[in-house]
């Protein structure tokens, strides 16, 4: 079957794309903020209205971007300039001026992020180290809220959010919970200590039933010598009760490089 090819389109005041998702373009609206917007307008604009309302749940943190509203064009969104975790792991330039102390504190912040929605009933459902942004600072924040929040009336906002199958905690249905967060979070810290996904011989989409036997079989990816590695055994094992623990740790650790440098 053909793809079907989706023209890039420019809603009022976006001046460039500067990037795309399965549904969805981001546009650049000026230095500090960004539009996000249906690939073909007006299409799948439930999604937006649900993930304004977590980011309304969720409120102003530091760890979360800032969304500043929806209007008749897409979600109005904080433009962090530092661009994704994943592109910055991929750029060896960069790459090569990560100190571990740097992993370590993008690796707590995101860890951080994912405590701080639980407490307000947000599921992110696709924690990957794309949708972990990266400000002026270079500092994390977490994006892309499309999982499911319960607000305090038990409505329920479903987004039908999926990690990807090296994040993907395999379990009887595809109903997601802190805990298949928390296993997404341990491949997450995985590529950022190690600087490449889980499986990098295995592809996401060609491998996924390998890659799904793999998690079920307990065969990770060895640990033996990664910064952090009992952290991501923990999340992958489910051995956290929540993910202020993981965080606890990983300050912990992150106090003992700093003391050590």
């Amino acid at each position: 079957m053909e793809g079907r090819i989706v023209p890039i389109y420019f809603p009022k005041g976006v001046g460039k794309v500067i990037g795309f998702g399965s549904s969805s373009f981001i546009g650049l609206l000026d230095d500090r903020t960004v539009l996000k917007y249906p690939r073909t307008a007006g299409e799948h604009w439930n999604r937006f209205f649900i993930e304004q309302q977590i980011y309304n749940a969720l409120g102003s943190h530091p760890r979360i971007l800032a969304c500043y509203g929806l209007d008749e064009r897409g979600l109005k969104l904080e433009y962090a300039s530092g661009g994704t975790v994943r592109d910055f792991l991929r750029n060896p330039s960069y790459a090569l001026s990560l100190t571990r102390c740097d992993r370590v504190r993008w690796c707590r912040q995101a860890a951080e992020a994912i405590a701080y929605i639980h407490t307000k009933n947000v599921i992110h459902c696709d924690i990957s180290t794309r949708n972990f942004l990266l400000d002026t600072k270079l500092d994390i924040k977490l994006s892309d809220f499309q999982g499911v929040y319960v607000d305090h009336d038990g409505v329920l906002f479903n987004g039908h959010a999926l990690e990807s199958a090296k994040s993907y905690l395999p379990r009887p249905s595809t109903g997601s919970d802190e805990r298949s967060d928390l296993f997404a979070l341990g491949s997450a810290i995985y590529e950022i200590m190690v600087g490449h996904e889980p499986f990098p011989e295995l592809d996401e989409l060609d491998d996924e039933e390998e890659i799904e036997k793999r998690y079920l079989n307990g065969q990770f990816p060895a640990l033996n010598g990664v910064l952090g590695g009992y952290v991501i055994q923990k999340c992958w094992s489910l051995v956290y009760d929540h993910v202020k623990a993981c965080v606890e740790e990983l300050q912990g650790l992150e106090d003992y490089l700093i003391q050590a440098s």
